[in-house]
């Protein structure tokens, strides 16, 4: 992509796979082979998760970030989550399947911090954050956070596995355990 950095393109790689997730299954003609399979991999493992359902990737303005993690830390608490990155212009995945504890906006000295914290005491975060989004299945039920951030930098929570929360038995594994340590 002419006038984007690696980072810049990777990330939008990473959002147009969002973008076969919700169905739109066109791949350039010039699309190198492994951008091709990136694209197909994604889309079927969205769609074997979503049990064919269609998803849709919604933005959260600003003003409703604070809220908007509040509620969200509260009602996926020990679930279990993945944290992937780009960085350099390489999707790396930083934290595979480890129980959320908390998704947190704090006061940073150069702008907000979108902190991750897993139950495990793994605390990952992304400095100046400038776009959130949050990727629902037809139901409501949530899969995903995006991040984007003002150095180009990009980030997802994505679940190992998206049902409403009303929908589970109140309290997960994991969330027990953690009481009784505190």
């Amino acid at each position: 992509m002419r006038g984007h950095t690696t980072t810049q393109t990777k990330a939008v790689q990473i959002r147009a796979g969002a973008a076969l997730i919700n169905g739109d299954l066109t791949i350039p003609e010039r699309a190198s082979g492994l951008v091709v399979f990136a694209r197909l991999a994604l889309a079927w493992c969205q769609r074997y998760l979503s049990r064919g359902r269609p998803m849709t990737l919604r933005n959260v303005p600003p003003s409703e970030w604070r809220p908007f993690l509040d509620r969200f830390s509260r009602e996926h608490r020990a679930w279990i989550a993945t944290f992937h990155e780009v960085v350099g212009g390489t999707p790396v995945t930083r934290v595979p399947c480890a129980a959320l504890k908390s998704v947190t906006l704090e006061d940073g000295v150069s702008g907000p911090v979108l902190r991750v914290t897993f139950l495990n005491g793994v605390s990952l975060s992304a400095v100046r954050p400038c776009a959130m989004r949050v990727q629902q299945m037809s139901n409501g039920a949530e899969c995903a956070v995006e991040v984007d951030t003002a150095d180009a930098g990009f980030i997802r929570l994505a679940f190992r596995a998206a049902a409403l929360p009303e929908q589970l038995d109140g309290v997960a594994p994991g969330e027990l355990s953690a009481e009784a340590s505190t």
